[in-house]
């Protein structure tokens, strides 16, 4: 701090040469001759309650009142700003009463963010400075976990109603969509047709490891269904690379639906893998490559 005794004012007089403008330009700043200025920093925080504190400072400042000025955080894991609500200079602009948010037991930090001395606006406080003071009473309670954590409360909570939402719309979806199967293997049996070879309607729900949403497929068959990955080559065409041009074929026989892996290929019926030929029940589900059908029969 500099003694008021060594105030001082000083006159620079810059001279520009151009007429249009005038001949001379006038600036004066009052500082301490011959010696360097402290920078406006902390000494000392009192507190008064969990709401109020007051702050002196190592010099009279100049921008005492602005709350932009200060800067309160916790130095715990929570990392918290304290919001600053009011500030009060004092006469002699040397200390100052802080009004904020509530505070809680812990370690907090205080930076002045251009602060200015009171002698001169050119001397600013350095930003990199803190000032470190502790609080003793008043622990963390349920305020302060509602106070920080609400916002994003109420967004996990929306996030958690909307995927419900989506989940209980997907299974009215699929109910929907089995029981039009069933529909149609009523219409589809009740009709006269002279058949020469045995027919059925099927339905499979296709999904893969990527997707969440599965795809379904209904078609009345007849003897046979080849599935593979070769659209030339089968009847049910699967985008999937671990899947072989002819993969396996669904039979269609009177007494019900049977699959038959081909040529050794990898398939799994309900987790378990099968090696010839699997009589399949309304419900199965089949496994080919990272493929999944579900049966509807």
């Amino acid at each position: 701090a500099v003694d008021e005794n060594f105030y001082g004012e000083r006159l620079d007089v810059l001279t520009l040469s151009v007429p249009q403008l005038g001949s001379a330009v006038k600036t004066n700043a009052t500082v301490y001759m011959g010696h360097r200025l402290a920078k406006p920093a902390v000494e000392s925080v009192t507190l008064h309650g969990r709401y109020a504190m007051t702050i002196r400072f190592n010099q009279a400042v100049g921008r005492a009142e602005d709350l932009t000025c200060y800067s309160i955080q916790s130095e715990d894991i929570w990392g918290w700003h304290v919001k600053v609500k009011q500030a009060i200079a004092s006469a002699d602009g040397k200390s100052v009463s802080l009004y904020t948010e509530p505070l809680y037991q812990g370690t907090y930090t205080i930076k002045l963010n251009k602060m200015t001395s009171a002698m001169t606006a050119a001397n600013v406080s350095d930003s990199g400075t803190v000032y470190r003071f502790t609080v003793e009473d008043w622990p963390k309670d349920r305020a302060f976990y509602l106070a920080r954590f609400r916002l994003p409360a109420i967004i996990l909570g929306g996030l958690l109603v909307v995927l419900a939402a989506a989940a209980l719309l997907r299974g009215r979806r699929e109910r929907t969509e089995e029981k039009l199967a069933e529909a149609e293997h009523l219409l589809t049996d009740a009709a006269p047709v002279q058949q020469s070879l045995p027919r059925r309607w099927i339905t499979l729900y296709l999904s893969t490891r990527r997707g969440i949403a599965e795809t379904r497929w209904s078609a009345y068959v007849e003897s046979s269904l080849i599935i593979g990955s070769d659209a030339a080559q089968c009847d049910l065409c699967l985008a999937d690379g671990r899947t072989r041009p002819q993969h396996a074929v669904l039979e269609v026989e009177s007494s019900g639906v049977t699959l038959r892996p081909l040529e050794g290929a990898a398939v799994m019926v309900n987790g378990d893998p099968i090696g010839g030929e699997y009589r399949l029940q309304n419900g199965d589900t089949i496994k080919i490559g990272r493929t999944t059908l579900r049966l509807v029969l």
